[in-house]
């Protein structure tokens, strides 16, 4: 009842599995899922092209430009905050893993099928932004250099046992940093469509048991309710996928020289503030 384009996603179901998937209570998981994905990123790459073309030298000229330089300033300052001046290298990838996410996420608001709610699809991503933290870390650190990241801090010999124990620990860690990633993201989005086609079944329920009226089947869009708690959910799952990438790749590509650049910075703009002070004197 939710979803205005049913038939179509219905449809596509049911060429996927047949009708017993055009049926499906939970969304449809399967190839389906990850093709709508595939598209969503092909039209993003469409709609970054589009709005890189509405920008000159005096900035976006464009709504879609301006709209763009909202979500770069937005996922720069989340960048920066966490990871520091150097994270803004990482904006290109940060700002792609967030207009996909979101866009799935909106795109399974009106439609039956959404990429997110499909754990492979979600595996895929997770696995790629642990691959990326892991490529990041070793150019930073180099491959020696990342591998010691994971053993701890240094120790006494006779405690040689203690680094090998937190190694491997830090391993699964990072395989467990996949697993999390993409269960977090399932669970929100499938789960919300799956209380959603509940709750519109509800009407069926009481007419059929509580009623008595054995050919009951008319669906009240009870679910409707929950929109604007799907949507919010919609817009804080891909803010805490790329918070949580952001803190994996601080802890990965920690630079000490930020704060040397901060301090450095402090100190012109001090030193700017008493030569115009001494200039106006």
């Amino acid at each position: 009842m939710l979803d205005s384009l049913a038939p179509v996603t219905l449809f596509l179901a049911s060429a996927e599995g047949g009708e017993k998937a055009a049926k499906a209570p939970l969304p449809v998981m399967g190839m389906t899922a990850l093709y709508i994905g595939i598209f969503l990123a092909v039209g993003l790459v469409i709609l970054f092209y589009l709005g890189r073309s509405g920008f000159d030298i005096r900035g976006p000229k464009t709504t879609l430009a301006k709209l763009l330089e909202h979500v770069y300033l937005f996922i720069e300052g989340i960048a920066v905050s966490i990871i520091g001046g150097h994270g803004r290298a990482f904006l290109p990838f940060l700002i792609t893993l967030w207009c996909l996410i979101f866009a799935s996420n909106v795109f399974g608001l009106i439609m039956h099928i959404s990429p997110t709610a499909n754990m492979s699809f979600n595996l895929g991503l997770s696995v790629l932004t642990v691959l990326y933290v892991q490529y990041k870390g070793i150019s930073a650190n180099g491959l020696i250099g990342h591998l010691k990241h994971f053993a701890g801090p240094k120790l006494p010999a006779n405690m040689f046992y203690i680094p090998i124990l937190i190694f491997c620990v830090e391993i699964l860690s990072e395989g467990a940093k996949i697993i999390s990633l993409a269960l977090r993201l399932f669970g929100n989005i499938a789960g919300g469509k799956l209380v959603v086609k509940n709750l519109d079944e509800l009407s069926v329920v009481i007419g059929q048991n509580m009623l008595g009226i054995k050919d009951f089947h008319i669906e009240v869009p009870i679910g409707s309710v929950l929109i604007p708690i799907k949507l919010l959910t919609a817009i804080i799952q891909p803010f805490v996928w790329v918070v949580l990438t952001c803190v994996y790749l601080g802890m990965v590509t920690h630079h000490d020289h930020d704060h040397e650049d901060d301090h450095h910075e402090s100190h012109d703009l001090t030193h700017e503030k008493v030569e115009q002070k001494l200039a106006s004197a």
